[in-house]
């Protein structure tokens, strides 16, 4: 399951996001055949 997490500070002056997406990337690499390391950095993006 992919997660997306994402926080403020109180003053609303920061923001931060954090995506895991783990699953995405491997669906994508099943479904287009792609070589594991095309892959990796289509995760890295």
């Amino acid at each position: 399951m992919d997660i997306l997490i994402k926080t403020i500070s109180e003053s609303g002056s920061f923001r931060a996001y954090v995506l895991d997406s783990t699953e995405i990337v491997r669906t994508a690499q099943e479904k287009h055949n792609t070589l594991s390391s095309s892959t990796v950095a289509l995760g890295r993006t």
